[in-house]
């Protein structure tokens, strides 16, 4: 979704994105939890020049829900107590994330951070340390004002989604709060789709064509 969008707004050298399940089926040349997947990344971040990269950084295991499944990150203590699989590994994938961050600083690269507004992710120390930068910006908004809504569902009718994007770019075009001008679609449960039932939330994770379209005319801007 995101390639396409890039190429037409005028991208023709967008890479693949780097997602285990592109289509739902496992893919692991695309697992950076994989020793060999994260190695070839670091080497694609430390030699890249004038390149954006964008991280949408797995939310799950740092949602508020989890808090009504038994997980263990309060704002306290937003790594989690250690005992849950689901949070080490989610704080593995950031590891990983802010290790490519770095390499990208380095050299004459942008990069972007996005997560769900309330997500646990931006209590945690490392994220705090990387935000508190003078060259690090930080945008809150709500991606109904970028038009997110259900397939199929009426254009009056959309997903509110509270949401934070964090980079090394100018991010004031992004800042958009709704309007309230507009009814909600929930993104708590299940929803019949043309694929069968599928989780509101997942269907609520693609990113709106203005959301891309924003993002990638912030990151030109910077290059």
């Amino acid at each position: 979704m995101t390639r396409y969008i890039f190429r037409r707004f005028g991208h023709r050298n967008v890479l693949v994105g780097v997602e285990s399940f592109p289509s739902g089926v496992y893919d692991p040349f695309f697992d950076i939890m994989l020793h060999d997947v994260f190695a070839r990344l670091k080497q694609e971040a430390s030699v890249a020049v004038n390149n954006h990269w964008h991280f949408a950084t797995p939310c799950s295991s740092f949602s508020l829900l989890q808090n009504l499944n038994g997980g263990t990150r309060p704002k306290q203590r937003p790594q989690g107590d250690g005992s849950l699989d689901r949070e080490n590994i989610g704080n593995e994938l950031l590891r990983r994330s802010l290790v490519l961050i770095r390499l990208l600083a380095k050299g004459s690269n942008t990069w972007s951070l996005e997560n769900p507004g309330t997500s646990y992710l931006f209590h945690m120390p490392s994220v705090k340390q990387l935000t508190s930068r003078v060259s690090v910006d930080v945008a809150i908004l709500d991606q109904c004002m970028f038009g997110l809504r259900f397939q199929g569902a009426p254009r009056s009718t959309r997903i509110r989604k509270y949401t934070r994007v964090v980079g090394n770019i100018d991010l004031s075009s992004l800042g958009l709060r709704c309007n309230r001008k507009h009814d909600y679609d929930q993104v708590i449960g299940s929803i019949l789709t043309k694929a069968g039932w599928q989780q509101r939330s997942a269907l609520a994770a693609v990113y709106p064509l203005a959301f891309c379209r924003s993002l990638e005319l912030a990151a030109r801007r910077s290059h």
